[in-house]
């Protein structure tokens, strides 16, 4: 039967602290003595793993807020990476502490100016910020357009909400903290009937109609001709009458995909939409055909 100390360790991805050692009755010589026999292995001063153990990247993210002290906690892209949010994945640190990190914490544990308890969560035995919290984070660390595309993902996800990452705002802001303000802005950008895109290829489709300057369309709306619905589609811009559907593989390779959509393709242009069609090659590889062809149709559909 398992000790509770052994129960926390699996639980901790096979790491844990000295402290935690001798909360559990084990004295140093005992410590001592497994590190020399090859049982538990040093990860750095204060922190050790059971030898044989995967070194996963869930255990290195595990024994960096170990590191940190019992205050510490995951955030960032980490943070989002466990839960599962799309295109974020486990990165070595950005660890924060309410505390002075201890000498002994390993690379990419920092002080933070206030954590509070709702801020806080576990997520797969791993002290971690909450989403929202996590957002926050991030934007003090990348560009805008990531932070977007990550926000983006994580509402898309139902991860987190608009409120929530409003509700760290008010916790958090003050003049001059580094990523208040973009974070302000992408809560701006996304408070009134916003709906996430969906996939990463939509996401890198608004990115493109940003950088070329066109008009911002609307997303995932629903369309229908004289006598009923049509459909829902990715982007449309209203006033010009044209449709933009992103046609990602995971959708539309098989041949009923096909023919739905050439079906719903010919009613919407019945009912006086042009409908345009780019694939994840189109937008990520030929993203100046798709420009051209976009703006032809704006233009045409505008005169």
């Amino acid at each position: 039967m398992q000790s509770d100390f052994d129960q926390m360790v699996a639980h901790q991805h096979a790491t844990f602290t000295r402290r935690q050692a001798a909360q559990a009755g084990h004295r140093r010589a005992l410590v001592a003595r497994r590190i020399d026999r090859g049982i538990w292995v040093p990860v750095n001063q204060q922190v050790l793993r059971l030898a044989g153990s995967p070194q996963t990247e869930r255990q290195r993210l595990m024994s960096t807020v170990l590191s940190g002290g019992p205050d510490a906690v995951s955030t960032g892209e980490s943070a989002l990476a466990l839960r599962a949010i799309r295109g974020a994945r486990i990165v070595p640190g950005h660890v924060i502490t309410t505390r002075r990190p201890p000498r002994w914490a390993m690379p990419g544990v920092e002080e933070t100016y206030r954590l509070p308890a709702h801020h806080r969560t576990v997520v797969d035995g791993i002290p971690t910020a909450t989403v929202a919290r996590a957002l926050f984070d991030l934007g003090s660390r990348v560009r805008i357009g990531r932070l977007q595309r990550a926000t983006d993902a994580a509402l898309a996800a139902k991860a987190t909400t608009v409120d929530a990452m409003d509700a760290v705002l008010t916790d958090l802001a003050e003049h001059g903290r580094h990523g208040s303000s973009s974070f302000r802005d992408v809560i701006a950008e996304r408070r009134w009937l916003y709906r996430p895109p969906t996939t990463t290829l939509e996401s890198g489709f608004l990115e493109l109609v940003a950088g070329a300057g066109l008009p911002e369309p609307g997303r995932q709306i629903d369309l229908g001709g004289t006598l009923a619905w049509i459909g829902c589609v990715d982007f449309v811009w209203r006033r010009e009458r044209v449709v933009v559907e992103t046609d990602g593989g995971a959708y539309h390779e098989s041949l009923t995909d096909r023919q739905d959509d050439e079906r719903r393709d010919r009613a919407l242009e019945h009912a006086g939409w042009i409908v345009l069609r780019f694939s994840y090659l189109d937008v990520t590889m030929r993203p100046t055909s798709v420009r051209r062809t976009l703006s032809r149709a704006l233009a045409i559909a505008a005169a």
